[in-house]
């Protein structure tokens, strides 16, 4: 599951609805190959004639996928945009370019496209913030906090400061008490797209240990059900984040609960990570059934080519801290670096190679995460990764 960051909201705004993550991969190397799996895809194609045709029904399929959890529509999507000459597309075409390509988790490409689509249309302050998002998990922090500012002057200048606040709290070694101040008051904004964002945010940062005042735990978990009640299409997103703070907290029984609605054999990646922690803390003898699951989710992703891959976080963090297997997590971990390269994915790699004994690959990758911008202290190295 990706991301872990607040693109669906971002999405909300230009576009009504989002997820956040495929749990299946579908390779991008040829859109033909695409069609040729997916017949509907093919109609589709035959029908679409024109840019414009083709441009909406990919957003119509795009739309279609986050609603389902479903990577073969974003397929689908990314193969009808990417049969329209590069000199035909719309600002549009590139932006739903650009969307298939996140949700597929290919962010270089997906930046890319963000960026033709904004050279023809630079005052799309949702479209910066986007761009903000898939930057920030691309691992290119100066360059996302400008996409927050170009946000901010586009017209988003609330949850501009809201994405600034987010990245400059993370490229700061100390807890930060000056944010923690302005995202309180970000909460209270009158529009219920700044106040979930601030919201998120703040509950995000108070995960990593990045702010100085954070809730209760009783009032953490209101607030991630408050999300739910507000975003119902995020339910398997914000119910693996409310699992994850009742595990934080010691409470199994709590985690279960925010799971069970869940089933195992259905749910993402996260969830089944999640579950599988928490049956392993109990004793439980359904561990052995999820862990075949995750297992056989594994040798699919390499079988599809993916182990260069789109969830090869899920999977280190399942060999480290289920499997308790460091060098396997390690390399899993390496291969998530190749795409996603937040501060959390740096701290996951370093656990992997720190508990594997490889002490200068693990100062290594403490260096690359300054390089970028992250800031990590010496506690945050040390928390296992639950997002």
């Amino acid at each position: 599951m990706r991301r872990r960051t607040r693109w669906w909201l971002a999405l909300l705004i230009v576009a009504g609805s989002a997820n956040i993550a495929p749990a299946t991969s579908v390779s991008l190397a040829d859109p033909t190959v695409v069609l040729e799996r997916l017949p509907s895809s093919a109609r589709a194609y035959r029908d679409a004639r024109t840019p414009l045709e083709r441009t909406r029904l990919a957003r119509e399929r795009l739309a279609l996928a986050h609603e389902r959890d479903d990577p073969a529509l974003a397929a689908q999507a990314y193969a009808l945009l990417r049969a329209i000459p590069a000199s035909e597309r719309s600002a549009d075409a590139w932006f739903g370019l650009a969307a298939a390509q996140q949700y597929l988790h290919d962010f270089d490409a997906s930046v890319r496209a963000y960026l033709v689509g904004l050279r023809a249309r630079p005052e799309d302050a949702g479209r910066w913030l986007e761009l903000a998002q898939v930057l920030k998990i691309d691992g290119a922090v100066a360059d996302a906090r400008r996409a927050c500012v170009n946000a901010g002057t586009a017209g988003l200048a609330r949850i501009a400061t809201v994405c600034e606040l987010e990245l400059r709290v993370l490229g700061t070694v100390d807890a930060d008490d000056g944010a923690s101040r302005q995202l309180h008051v970000l909460r209270t904004d009158a529009s219920p797209l700044v106040s979930a964002w601030a919201l998120q945010t703040q509950l995000e940062l108070c995960r990593q240990g990045r702010l100085l005042r954070c809730a209760p735990f009783d009032e953490t978990v209101r607030a991630w059900r408050a999300l739910r009640s507000v975003f119902p299409s995020q339910e398997r997103y914000l119910r693996a984040a409310e699992a994850a703070a009742w595990l934080r907290n010691g409470d199994v029984a709590g985690a279960h609960e925010a799971l069970r609605v869940l089933a195992p054999i259905a749910g993402s990646d996260k969830s089944l990570l999640l579950t599988a922690r928490a049956q392993k803390i109990l004793g439980d003898a359904g561990l052995q059934e999820t862990r075949a699951l995750m297992t056989q989710r594994q040798r699919d992703a390499v079988q599809l080519g993916a182990s260069g891959g789109r969830h090869a976080r899920e999977y280190a963090q399942f060999e480290l801290y289920v499997n308790e297997r460091p060098e396997l997590a390690l390399r899993w971990a390496q291969d998530n670096l190749r795409l996603q390269r937040e501060a959390q994915d740096y701290v996951l790699a370093w656990q992997a190679a720190a508990a594997a004994g490889r002490t200068p690959l693990a100062m290594q990758l403490r260096t690359d995460a300054q390089r970028r911008g992250w800031s990590i202290s010496e506690s945050q190295w040390r928390v296992p990764v639950d997002y």
